[in-house]
């Protein structure tokens, strides 16, 4: 039935020693389990150094599940205990039928013999017989491209192409359960169109599992996202709430801040010639942005700054430079242009607000500054709150998008 699942997990847990002397403790005991022949279940209290905890979820066939979250998030040792790389600590995994993992991709392979002598040995570390081996290594080696190097010795083989002998390896006869980690970011961008154009062939058969930081990848393959948080399921739902989430999550931690390196190598401040009141993010109509209160790329963007100036100035320009959160300068805006500055009264209070109706901004977190120069003197330089972006769910590359609408010609005449 197509329905029943093909992985089943059920509060599934991985938990690693946390000193020398519990790593011999639990070696002592799975040793006595071996010799006794019982299986050897660990007893582990709260305190334990949990990779994955409380992890359940099915995967039917014709289904694809994505799994995402932030870097040690217990992902790949989640996978790792799917693919039979590791053993669970705590609950069940139930499998039915054989399961191709493209997980580590050395794994299974022996660096000194020739690839097609690998694909004998992988195919049967996965239960194939040697004949059938036999009658589909010649559309292995196809599909790998690999072509003469397939008798070379795999240590020979750079990651892109140990990447194809082991894809190439394991779909030759499609397998029940696919798993496939970040491998298919290695390797050339032709053969990983060829890869995903075969896992697209392939789903309608298989349960997949897939993680990847390609949003997407997981929007293209995955009607089913599991976000991870500190190895546990922290969301399980559509793809798109998964992803929202998922890029509200992977906002740097505003706490740690303060210990990444300044924009401004040198903060000015010169109250006797200007003196800052107030400054603040909003949107187009005049909403304050904060942290709990994100630009949304549709309500537009502006920044407001009231001031006093004290001195006449000879030629007064107001900028602010903007920076990703490492550092990188990405664009600006200043007075520059505007004359009227000149004439800003003396001694009372002056609001200057610059102001756009949509914002070309990717989501994510940007560093900005504010910087106040007459002709060539500096009046005032500090960093600004962080100016926050909100996610929209959409694909989306590097820090800009591009405005603008699709036509699609089916045919006719143009």
């Amino acid at each position: 039935m197509k329905d029943e699942p093909v992985l089943a997990l059920s509060n599934v847990g991985k938990s690693y020693p946390r000193t020398r002397k519990e790593a011999r403790s639990r070696l002592g005991g799975a040793i006595r389990g071996a010799i006794l022949g019982a299986r050897n279940r660990l007893q582990l209290d709260d305190a334990a150094q949990w990779a994955v905890r409380d992890i359940s979820f099915r995967v039917a066939r014709g289904q694809s599940l994505g799994v995402i979250g932030r870097n040690g998030a217990g992902k790949t040792t989640l996978l790792r205990m799917i693919a039979g790389q590791l053993r669970p600590d705590a609950g069940e995994i139930i499998i039915s039928g054989e399961t191709g993992a493209l997980i580590a991709l050395t794994a299974g392979l022996k660096m000194s013999a020739t690839g097609r002598e690998n694909i004998f040995l992988k195919s049967a570390l996965m239960g194939r017989s040697e004949d059938f081996t036999r009658r589909v290594c010649d559309e292995i080696i196809a599909f790998s491209e690999l072509d003469d190097a397939i008798d070379r010795p795999v240590e020979t083989y750079s990651s892109g192409m140990v990447l194809r002998l082991a894809f190439s390896t394991i779909i030759a006869s499609e397998p029940d359960l696919l798993v496939v980690d970040e491998a298919l970011a290695v390797g050339d961008f032709t053969f990983k169109q060829k890869c995903l154009a075969r896992i697209r062939e392939m789903k309608d058969q298989v349960a997949l599992v897939l993680v990847s930081h390609s949003m997407g990848d997981v929007t293209r393959f995955c009607d089913r996202v599991i976000l991870m948080d500190k190895g546990r399921i922290a969301f399980e739902g559509d793809p798109p709430e998964a992803i929202k989430l998922y890029q509200e999550a992977a906002q740097p931690d505003p706490v740690k801040r303060a210990e990444s390196a300044a924009i401004i190598p040198e903060v000015v401040e010169r109250p006797d010639a200007f003196e800052l009141l107030e400054c603040r993010w909003t949107n187009a109509v005049g909403d304050a942005l904060s942290q709990d209160r994100p630009a949304a790329p549709d309500e537009g963007l502006a920044f407001e700054c009231r001031f006093i100036l004290h001195r006449k100035p000879r030629r007064l320009v107001i900028g602010v430079p903007v920076y990703s959160h490492a550092g990188e300068l990405l664009c600006g805006f200043s007075t520059d242009d505007e004359k009227d500055l000149d004439a800003i009264p003396l001694g009372q209070p002056v609001t200057v607000r610059f102001g756009c109706d949509y914002i070309f901004l990717n989501p994510g977190r940007y560093r900005a500054a504010l910087g106040v120069v007459d002709e060539l003197e500096h009046l005032y330089m500090k960093e600004l709150p962080d100016l926050l972006i909100a996610p929209t769910g959409k694909l989306t590359w590097g820090h800009f998008h591009i405005p603008g609408s699709w036509e699609v010609d089916a045919g006719g005449e143009r």
